[in-house]
């Protein structure tokens, strides 16, 4: 599983993006057009402003704070290291458009710096249609994705679906735009949240509270958090992240 792209809770941390579903085609040219520079989970749970919430991660990433013993997983925290780690060699997300008559092709690969460009890695491309309007504003999709998650230094990573996501954009000197989708909650809880979770003092008597105390909080209050049902009956948290992209 490719290592790569955002950093979700240290700076030591990485995020993969493989596609989830079977693998279509190969890159559209080498190296790509784009790379993404810039990701951050919106600062909003409503973010088109329907008065419907579309970004329950947002929440979510501010209930985990307030359990947290510091600023650790604050959302400004947060997005600072999924920006970090856009810029190291080994970690690289490269965008490849090409559109036709209102129609849009767009993959998104893994890839690292290397002396004559970039090396992307075939296995790792996930692709979208969509179209693409005169005004070069573009979407594409859905295409189920797998982040690959390093919760901690010393974790190995774990795969976090981001089922039906959805991108869109602006197609200019620079892309700008959004992806968003639905992860499944117990994923998060299993893979990432509990690992996290130590013994600490809740209710400020002086007596921490016991690790399995803390879990059972947890797993309690997160169904409540949730704002997807899935197919399958499975609770999901729908996420929205704003993206940049430069051209290589």
């Amino acid at each position: 599983m490719v290592r790569w792209v955002f950093v979700m809770m240290s700076c030591g941390c990485g995020v993969g993006l493989q596609s989830y579903n079977q693998l279509r085609g190969e890159p559209l040219s080498e190296p790509g057009a784009y790379r993404m520079v810039s990701l951050e989970v919106i600062d909003a749970a409503d973010v088109n402003g329907d008065g419907l919430i579309d970004n329950q991660l947002k929440t979510a990433i501010d209930a985990v704070d307030l359990l947290m013993a510091d600023d650790f997983m604050s959302l400004g925290a947060f997005n600072e290291r999924l920006i970090e780690v856009l810029a190291m060699p080994e970690n690289v997300l490269l965008l490849d458009l090409a559109h036709e008559e209102g129609s849009l092709s767009l993959q998104m690969s893994a890839a690292v710096e290397a002396s004559d460009g970039f090396e992307i890695d075939p296995a790792s491309v996930v692709a979208f249609d969509g179209r693409i309007d005169e005004d070069l504003s573009f979407t594409g999709g859905p295409a189920d994705l797998s982040f690959s998650l390093i919760a901690q230094l010393g974790f190995d990573p774990v795969p976090i679906p981001l089922l039906s996501a959805r991108i869109d954009g602006y197609l200019g000197d620079r892309i700008e735009g959004s992806i968003a989708g639905v992860i499944p909650i117990d994923a998060v809880l299993d893979d990432v949240v509990d690992p996290l979770l130590i013994s600490w003092d809740l209710d400020g008597d002086g007596i921490p509270e016991p690790e399995e105390e803390i879990r059972s909080l947890v797993h309690g209050l997160a169904p409540g958090l949730a704002d997807v049902v899935l197919p399958d009956g499975a609770l999901g948290i729908s996420a929205w992240l704003a993206y940049t992209a430069e051209p290589i």
